[in-house]
C-alpha cells in the first residue's frame, strides 16, 4: 500500500498508538499527541476508533497541569477485549497457546510433533487448538502460525524449509488438516521472525529502543531483525538469512568460501569438538569451555557486522546451545563483540531471552495487526 494513501495513514496511526498502550497500559489524549507527533485530532480519531472496538476504554478523570486547567480522562488498554492465538512449529515438537492483548500467555500446550505429513496427528492438534480457543468465545481473532524455514506471509507460500522438505508449497497445502480445521482467519510467519516480534510485544515497557535482533541458535542458525519497529523481510523474504553468510574466503575460490553455518550449531560442535550439548546429564565445565572458546570469535565477528551496518545495539540469542552453555556463554560474547570497538562510545547488549513462549506472542501479535487495525478486521 503506498505510504501516503489515506488508509494506509489511518492504519499507521492506528498502530502507532496502540503499540503505545501497549508499552504504557494508560495515556491521556495530550500525552497521546505529544508522544506521537499527531495533531490533536488526528490522534483522536485513531483513539475513538480503539474505543469503538473496546480495546481502549475511557474513564477516571485527572486534573490538568499542576493540578489546574480542565480535566481530563485517563485511557486504558482493555487487555481482555480480544485474544490473539498462535501455533508454532519447531524442530521435534509442536506449542500453541492464547495470547491477551498485553502480550501474555494466558493458556500453552507442548506436544512431540515430527512429521507434517503424520494427517492424524495434525488432526488432533487441530483438535485441541479449537478446543482451547472455544474458551475465550468469539473474542479471539485470529491464528498464528510459525514454520520452521523461508515464508511468504503475504501470499501464505512456504518458499523453503528443510526441516518440514518443502519447497514453493502454499500452506493450505502442506498443512491442510490445519488450515482447513482452523476456522479463523491465519498467519504464516517465519519462526524466529515470530519470536522477535515476541520479546519485542511483551518487553515494550522495559525497552529504551524499538529495535532489536533476535538469534536463534540450534541445528542452524537464523535471526529476526525488527527495525524501529518494523520486522524486516527483504526482496525474498530471506532476511536474517545467517546460515549461509559468508565470514571468509580460505583462497578466493567460490569452493572455499565458509559459512556461518558450517561453524556454528550442534552438529558442528560434535564434528569439530566431538561433544553432544544435548546430553540429558549436561556438559562439563571443561567442555563448555572448549564449545565457548570455538563459537564465540565466529559469533562475535558476525554479530559486530551486523550491530555496526543495521546500528542496533540490543541483541537476543536464543536456542538450545546457549541455554546449554549458560551465562558463561553470554559474558563471553559480550565481551568479545564489544572489544571490536570500531568506533568511540561502542556497546552492544546480548542477552537470554526474556519471556517465555516469545514465538507464542509474536503469533498473536501479527493477528492484532491484521485484524483489530483495519476497518474491517474485527467481526462479531
Amino acid at each position: 500500500m503506498l505510504k501516503y494513501a489515506p488508509d494506509y495513514l489511518k492504519i499507521e496511526n492506528r498502530k502507532k498508538i496502540f503499540d503505545l498502550f501497549v508499552k504504557e497500559r494508560e495515556l491521556s489524549r495530550a500525552e497521546i499527541v505529544r508522544r506521537t507527533g499527531m495533531s490533536f485530532p488526528t490522534a483522536s480519531k485513531a483513539v475513538d476508533y480503539l474505543i469503538s472496538r473496546d480495546i481502549v476504554t475511557e474513564n477516571d478523570l485527572i486534573p490538568g497541569k499542576g493540578g489546574l486547567g480542565r480535566k481530563s480522562r485517563l485511557l486504558h488498554l482493555n487487555t481482555r477485549s480480544y485474544y490473539g492465538a498462535s501455533i508454532v512449529f519447531e524442530g521435534n515438537f509442536v506449542e500453541y497457546g492464547i495470547v491477551n492483548l498485553a502480550g501474555e500467555l494466558q493458556k500453552f500446550e507442548l506436544l512431540d510433533f515430527k512429521d507434517i505429513g503424520d494427517t492424524k496427528a495434525l488432526k488432533e492438534i487441530t483438535a485441541n487448538l479449537n478446543k482451547m480457543i472455544s474458551e475465550y468465545g468469539d473474542k479471539v481473532l485470529g491464528v498464528g502460525v510459525g514454520l520452521p524455514g523461508t515464508v511468504d506471509p503475504e501470499n501464505s507460500i512456504i518458499l523453503n524449509s528443510n526441516s518440514m522438505q518443502l519447497t514453493g508449497t502454499p500452506f493450505a497445502e502442506a498443512m491442510k488438516p490445519l488450515a482447513d480445521g482452523i476456522k479463523l482467519p491465519h498467519y504464516i510467519e517465519n519462526d524466529v521472525n515470530l519470536a522477535c516480534m515476541g520479546e519485542m510485544y511483551a518487553t515494550a515497557a522495559a525497552r529504551p529502543h524499538d529495535s532489536l535482533i533476535y538469534i536463534y541458535l540450534g541445528t542452524g542458525i537464523g535471526a529476526g531483525i525488527c527495525l524501529d519497529g518494523r520486522m524486516l523481510q527483504g526482496c525474498t523474504f530471506r532476511c536474517g538469512e545467517l546460515e549461509n553468510s559468508i565470514i571468509s574466503f580460505r583462497d578466493g575460490t567460490d569452493d572455499s568460501k565458509v559459512m556461518l553455518g558450517q561453524k556454528v550449531g550442534m552438529e558442528k560442535i560434535r564434528q569439530e569438538l566431538g561433544i553432544d550439548i544435548t546430553r540429558d546429564d549436561g556438559i562439563s565445565e571443561e567442555d563448555t569451555e572448549k564449545v565457548i572458546d570455538y563459537m564465540v570469535p565466529y559469533l562475535a565477528v558476525s554479530i559486530g557486522n551486523i550491530a555496526l551496518f543495521m546500528d542496533v545495539n540490543e541483541f537476543v540469542v536464543a536456542g538450545i546451545v546457549p541455554a546449554k552453555l549458560g551465562q558463561k556463554f553470554y559474558d563471553r560474547l559480550n565481551e568479545k563483540v564489544n572489544e571490536l570497538r570500531p568506533y568511540d562510545g561502542w556497546q552492544v547488549n546480548i542477552c537470554k531471552p526474556v519471556v517465555n513462549g516469545a514465538a507464542l506472542i509474536g503469533g498473536a501479535s501479527i493477528v492484532f495487526e491484521n485484524t483489530i487495525l483495519s476497518e474491517h478486521g474485527i467481526k462479531r
